[in-house]
């Protein structure tokens, strides 16, 4: 590229879900970009069928900015996203920014974690995730966020994000396989980038909507997520050595008494309910965790959206079927 302005790579990888890749990728087609930066895009494919690549190449047609394809046949979360961070590297990208295909992003999206980025001159940059069950973002999309409104942060997820190449070459950063079919392998990397002296901030005007369907809004779905979320917390806490085995079955130990003590409560208030439910749970994933993660059945599950609006308004309610 004869460009010297600053090259910043929009990576997402996919895998088996051409439909909602699409509808990530119309939301790009209509995404402001940083004026002072040359913006490419880079779809990575966890497919060794290649399922994504007609998707692309379609959208490529029309995208305001350069697309590559690629493939990763080694599957898992760690494994593509480390793919993307050796492509990154390869093409001297000076700024990564990840977006899962799950996810619309908002037409100022790149702008903002950009400018913060630049202006506070960190290592990374993250933005909020709205919540989007059908297509309808959650209600509290309808609050305003003020200017400016940054936060310094301790980890990151990467379904909002913008990395600077200078840190993941510095710090030589990839993703632990340990975590390839588990999920929270973007947070156990963070950390460990926070622990080595990284600066991290959030955005909260970065925003992308998670649009989610039926399926993954059962109770079954979140109570597994929750699960899910405690033993990936204890088992970075075990590998940092943040506590010990004493702490976390004390911890478990508490939960559980608490559970019992709430029980006999839980009929008659909502919120002690929730609260009792993860005192269940808590005692299971934190015994659990101190095993390592395992293979979470919320990660390895891929299933295609059946309903993919376009969704960029904040404030647009959408009944199914609307797009935008």
């Amino acid at each position: 590229m004869n460009d010297n302005r600053p090259s910043i790579l929009i990576t997402i990888p996919t895998c088996l879900r051409p439909r909602m890749l699409a509808r990530c990728l119309e939301s790009m087609a209509v995404m402001e970009l940083p004026p002072t930066a040359a913006v490419s895009l880079l779809v990575a494919d966890n497919d060794a069928k290649e399922s994504a690549r007609t998707t692309v190449a379609r959208f490529a047609k029309v995208a305001p900015f350069p697309v590559a394809y690629t493939v990763a046949v080694d599957r898992g979360l760690c494994r593509i996203r480390n793919h993307i961070f050796d492509y990154a590297a390869e093409h001297r990208a000076d700024y990564i920014a990840t977006c899962d295909d799950d996810n619309v992003v908002t037409p100022n999206w790149l702008n903002e974690l950009y400018g913060v980025l630049t202006e506070q001159q960190t290592d990374t940059c993250s933005g909020v995730v709205i919540e989007a069950p059908n297509g309808i973002p959650a209600k509290r999309a309808k609050r305003a966020q003020p200017p400016g409104n940054i936060k310094w942060e301790k980890s990151h997820s990467t379904s909002n994000l913008l990395i600077s190449s200078k840190i993941y070459e510095k710090l030589g950063l990839r993703f632990d396989l340990r975590f390839n079919f588990s999920g929270a392998e973007d947070i156990e990397l963070f950390d460990r980038a926070y622990q080595a002296g990284a600066r991290l901030i959030r955005n909260r005007n970065a925003v992308v909507y998670h649009i989610t369907n039926e399926s993954r809004q059962s109770m079954k779905y979140r109570i597994a997520r929750i699960y899910s979320g405690y033993v990936q917390s204890t088992y970075i806490s075990r590998l940092r050595n943040k506590k010990s085995v004493a702490a976390i079955l004390l911890s478990a130990l508490s939960n559980l008494i608490g559970g019992i003590i709430t029980l006999p409560l839980c009929p008659f208030h909502v919120a002690m309910r929730k609260r009792c439910l993860k005192s269940w749970i808590k005692p299971v994933a934190y015994i659990r965790g101190l095993f390592g993660c395992g293979r979470s059945k919320t990660y390895i599950d891929i299933a295609e959206d059946k309903y993919c609006p376009l969704i960029l308004d904040p404030d647009a309610r959408h009944a199914p079927g609307g797009g935008k």
